[in-house]
């Protein structure tokens, strides 16, 4: 084992702290406190299984330590709840990390883990709701009941559309607590990570078996079962109507124990029968005329008198709900199909049915414009207003009050969807999103469009083109790659991809690795020459890339020689079940792997080719005293005064975006004093940028310091001047050129100030010393990081990509559309 391997997470972007330090804290005056975290985390191990690399690195790790220690391999089990909160009660930075050293391997997790986390999911479906979701659906049925008109809408259907992991299973769990609700499940795997609640298997079977009924048949029949069973079990319950729907309907079956043999089994495996009876008894008969009499025939045969009967026993409520969930998933059953049927029955004034998916089937009648329409003897009718708001980062815990803690993968994991706050732990969570994030395949393939936009989606912000091939991608990535819907217009799905930490560290690993990066570009490419992928007016897209693989870069020069060679090549084949390979989050990971504000700038420019030696160590000592931390990028919901609008033109010094650096201790709570801002801005046009006007005035915004007052501290601005050829004479023919001034108010024709917008001071005695990188050109002699990475064959295709972007290709711009398009996220209520 290398040394420099020894306490590193093989991960490539999330890591422990760095070996040295944790080497000098063990011959520390604080050694008995490392022997009994040390001794706690060998008794933590208990029975669970640990790869050879796991046990090899606390030995070498402890090699060391002038005081003996029992290191051979655990053989007890002690409580490991009890003994977490010991060793957490020691409040040290370093007790988690030594603990993290023996999480199981990903191999162990994936083959014994069904059991842990079907009750892990278990007790959170059952567990309180959190979230304004289903308050927010409760407001919005006064609008729904308003906008409902047979002659317009189809049924009276709702499509609860969005990811996996959002929480719509638990919403309709929630939803039973205010009114009657009903559920029924067809999801078919019984892998509990695929999600949950299970499926109800008797219902799911009923439509697989052979039969000689049309599926239209078989749908109306069991809807006529379940509301039949339903009736009778309110009648014997003794309880209200409400209560007893809960009590009857709810997920009941214990972990471990036999689906048939819990009451909701049971209960389902009657509506089954019940089913195929109705079914063996209706004497058959051919049902002529349109179809749509066909579909009115079956309701009224089968569900309409029994419909009737359960909602006459709830006469006081003001609306019966029949979930189904997963329902794209009904075996030999189109959704259109079930549609029919439900439609049929929307003259029943308090019955709602709800429709669960991630498949847009549940909302689009006509999926793609290449496949058949419905019937042209149906009615033209359009769908109710999707639902598509189920909370976001309702699980969050509250913010970290230092910046080491807030980096943290455990905090992390639990600031986005309900479902990663839900694991226990987040060596489980980075493997299951891992899955879920890529699916249906089992691993990253660099010649995917969809997994490839899915990766960079998390980390550059990519916006969708206004194509057929696009509409279908975002469909596609909300059905299998975790994306959010809005909501959906006619046949086009609106997404968006919320900030996820979690999501955004996953993609890097996989872009990261051997030439994944390499090939993954040239995907992105191909998906902006065909308009898939919306490339932006001024280089954009391009800067973005540049910024986020220069944070890349720098990481992976910052990992040892043998630490690097663990994490990013892939030329080596592992097989087997203990092999070091299946361990990709062998050693639960820490936290994010911070970099200096001078190693991220190294690898974006070539300071080194800075003409003026004193100021150069100037910027470098200026700058290795700030940390910074670019996963991914995020878009600002409201207009802030810190982006150029598209009605400004390059050459004005409005900045295109920014992140920030911090200056403080990284283990004392947070000083808004010491944060600072480096802000950008692309430009694409061929002639350099004005010296007089860009280069002098760009600024970055305002700052709030901690009394909450407005200020303007140090910064630091960088213009990317990317399509022009020209360098910077009498300095060694430099594409970089380095100042440090203060910002000039750019002045009208008249010579008043006239100020783009509101980042600049009162005056510019006001604005502080900022330092300006100029860069010019697009290629690696102006941008380091474009040329090939550790373990990269060879370089990626940055320049192919900026052929995409530049200022002879008319953008795709989706700034007009993406303004039409209220967010969901944040108007729930807006669809009506």
């Amino acid at each position: 084992m290398d040394d420099d391997m020894m306490l590193d997470s093989p991960n490539s972007l999330v890591s422990f702290k760095e070996t040295e330090v944790v080497a000098k804290w063990i011959n520390s005056d604080e050694q008995d406190t490392v022997l009994m975290i040390v001794k706690a985390a060998t008794d933590m191990l208990g029975d669970r299984h640990v790869s050879p690399r796991t046990f090899n690195t606390l030995k070498n790790l402890l090699a060391s330590c002038p005081v003996a220690i029992d290191c051979q391999r655990p053989k007890s089990h002690t409580d490991l709840k009890a003994l977490w909160e010991e060793v957490k009660s020691f409040d040290h930075p370093y007790a988690l990390f030594l603990l993290g050293m023996w999480a199981p391997s990903v191999h162990t997790r994936q083959r014994s883990s069904k059991e842990e986390i079907a009750q892990i999911l278990h007790e959170a479906f059952t567990g309180q709701f959190e979230g304004d979701a289903v308050d927010l659906f409760v407001q919005a049925m006064d609008a729904y009941v308003a906008t409902f008109n047979a002659q317009i809408y189809y049924g009276k259907i709702i499509a609860w559309y969005g990811p996996s992991g959002a929480g719509k299973s638990k919403g309709i769990d929630a939803l039973q607590d205010k009114f009657p609700t009903f559920t029924i499940c067809f999801r078919d795997s019984d892998d509990p990570s695929g999600g949950w609640p299970p499926g109800d298997r008797p219902a799911y079977e009923f439509f697989k078996s052979e039969s000689n009924s049309a599926p239209e048949e078989r749908v109306a029949a069991f809807l006529g079962a379940f509301f039949e069973i339903a009736a009778e079990e309110l009648r014997t319950a003794g309880v209200s109507p409400a209560e007893s729907a809960r009590a009857s309907w709810q997920y009941k079956f214990e972990i471990g124990s036999t689906y048939g043999e819990s009451a909701r089994g049971v209960l389902f495996t009657r509506v089954a029968k019940r089913a195929q009876n109705l079914l063996s008894d209706t004497l058959p008969s051919k049902i002529d005329g349109e179809p749509e009499y066909r579909y009115r025939q079956l309701w009224n045969r089968y569900c309409e008198d029994r419909a009737v009967t359960l909602l006459n026993i709830m006469p006081t409520v003001p609306y019966c709900f029949i979930a189904l969930d997963e329902c794209t998933d009904i075996p030999n059953v189109k959704p259109i199909v079930l549609r029919r049927i439900l439609q049929a029955g929307h003259h029943i004034t308090k019955l709602w049915f709800i429709l669960l998916g991630t498949n847009t089937k549940i909302q689009v009648l006509q999926p793609t414009a290449s496949r058949t329409k419905p019937s042209a003897r149906f009615r033209k009718l359009q769908c109710l207003p999707t639902w598509c708001y189920f909370s976001f980062g309702q699980l969050a815990p509250p913010e970290p009050d230092t910046p080491r803690k807030a980096l943290e993968v455990d905090y992390l994991r639990k600031v986005g969807r309900p479902l990663f706050a839900t694991y226990k732990t987040a060596a489980i969570t980075y493997i299951n999103a891992t899955t879920k994030l890529f699916s249906p395949q089992s691993t990253f393939d660099p010649s995917n469009v969809v997994q490839v936009l899915t990766a960079f989606s998390h980390r550059i912000l990519l916006q969708l083109g206004n194509t057929a091939v696009a509409h279908q991608v975002a469909a596609d990535s909300v059905n299998s790659n975790l994306r959010y819907a809005t909501r959906i217009d006619g046949e086009i799905v609106r997404t968006v991809c919320p900030s996820e930490p979690l999501l955004s560290l996953i993609s890097s690993d996989v872009l990261n690795m051997g030439d994944n990066f390499v090939g993954s570009l040239a995907t992105l490419v191909d998906a902006v020459k065909s308009a898939t992928i919306d490339r932006g007016q001024e280089g954009e897209l391009y800067c973005r890339l540049l910024i986020i693989r220069a944070r890349d870069v720098a990481c992976q020069r910052a990992l040892g020689p043998g630490l690097a060679r663990k994490l990013l090549r892939d030329d080596v084949e592992f097989k087997g079940p203990d092999c070091e390979a299946a361990d990709t989050f062998a050693q639960a990971s820490f936290a994010v792997r911070l970099i200096t504000l001078e190693q991220h700038l190294d690898a974006l420019v070539h300071l080194e080719n800075f003409n003026d030696p004193s100021a150069a160590l100037e910027l470098r000592n200026f700058t290795k005293s700030y940390h910074v931390n670019i996963t991914h990028m995020v878009r600002f919901d409201d207009v802030i005064t810190a982006v150029r609008p598209p009605s400004i033109p390059s050459s004005a010094p409005v900045i295109d975006g920014f992140y920030v650096a911090y200056g403080g201790d990284l283990d004392q709570p947070f000083d808004l004093d010491k944060f600072m801002v480096i802000a950008w801005q692309s430009k694409a046009k061929a002639a350099a940028a004005s010296q007089g006007e860009l280069v002098a005035s760009l600024t970055g915004p305002m700052q709030k310091d901690s009394a909450g007052k407005h200020y303007k501290p140090a910064q630091l601005v960088i213009i990317m001047d990317l399509n022009t050829k020209a360098v910077f004479k009498g300095k060694g023919n430099s594409c970089l050129e380095v100042t440090k001034r203060r910002a000039s108010i750019p002045l009208k024709k008249n010579n008043t100030n006239q100020a783009p917008w509101g980042g600049y001071a009162a005056s510019t005695d006001e604005e502080p010393l900022t330092w300006c990188l100029n860069i010019r050109g697009h290629t690696k002699a102006s941008y380091p990081c474009i040329d090939a990475a550790l373990y990269e064959s060879s370089p990626p295709t940055f320049s192919a990509l900026f052929d995409e972007v530049g200022p002879d290709i008319v953008a795709n711009s989706m700034i007009a559309q993406a303004s039409r398009s209220a967010d969901a996220c944040l108007q729930p209520l807006g669809s009506f």
